[in-house]
């Protein structure tokens, strides 16, 4: 589920601004918008997966050619559906599907779904359960998620690199400028029943400006993460890294457990 009446007017003023810029300096990707699964507002404990880059989800001439259509509200509904809790996007055929009957692809902890519906059932279940063991409740759990990126436009696959070869770069770095102030987190307390966990799969290096206005105070630092408490919301942000950063299979085992265990700590879930 995704809150239009909330996004809609972004995403709109987005492509208006992104108009005026020259095509070839576009990103290859529209703006990103989090989003929830359909059973989030009733979980019994909300999480939210967030991730650093958006790269190779809807085109920004799609995104675009909806805006024209004055349809800003087909986009999002399309926007909804990159990723579900079975990992396949709108057409089945992005980086975070998987084929079940390939269980090494299905399982591998350097995918990032896969790690992060894997995470998501320890947290909830105290169970570590490979993706092709899931049975229906496992999915029914995975629909009470939300899911998002840091980055709202995609930062890896050269859009930077076009701001720096656009002839009007200021027009571009205006556009930058206007999206990273959607990225902060507040805004998805704003959007989203407030989440009790937003979990950070990326980079360790935070980005001061997200946490801006939430209180956050870090109250835990080790090998696998920073640990953040949002006085402003009662929530924390565990933040940490995407799963293939480490090539090692055993050390990213040990971080989904180690990351499991704090997250049910701090939701009051350890047994």
């Amino acid at each position: 589920m995704i809150n239009k009446d909330f996004y809609r007017e972004f995403v709109s003023e987005f492509c208006k601004k992104l108009q005026e810029v020259p095509e070839k300096c576009h990103p290859e990707s529209g703006i990103f918008i989090p989003y929830t699964f359909d059973k989030y507002t009733e979980a019994e404990k909300k999480i939210f997966f967030v991730g650093i880059d958006t790269a190779g989800w809807i085109k920004t001439t799609e995104m675009l050619n909806d805006f024209s259509s004055n349809n800003i509200d087909s986009y999002l509904e399309k926007n909804s559906k990159v990723v579900t809790v079975q990992g396949e996007n709108q057409d089945g055929t992005d980086r975070h599907s998987f084929d079940k009957n390939n269980s090494w692809r299905c399982n591998h902890m350097s995918r990032f779904w896969p790690f992060c519906q894997k995470l998501y059932i320890y947290i909830m279940t105290g169970e570590l359960v490979n993706v092709t063991d899931f049975t229906k409740e496992h999915y029914d759990l995975l629909e009470g998620a939300g899911y998002g990126n840091l980055s709202l436009v995609e930062i890896k696959k050269g859009w930077l690199e076009k701001i720096h070869k656009c002839e009007d770069r200021d027009l571009v770095k205006e556009l930058h400028t206007y999206v990273n102030g959607m990225e902060k987190f507040e805004h998805l307390f704003q959007a989203y029943e407030h989440p009790d966990l937003i979990i950070v799969l990326g980079q360790r290096g935070y980005r001061n400006d997200v946490l801006k206005g939430l209180e956050a105070k870090k109250i835990e630092s080790n090998e696998f993460a920073d640990v953040f408490q949002l006085g402003k919301y009662n929530s924390h942000v565990i933040w940490t890294y995407h799963p293939s950063a480490r090539k090692n299979r055993a050390f990213r085992s040990e971080v989904l457990q180690r990351l499991g265990t704090t997250a049910r700590n701090l939701l009051g879930l350890a047994e």
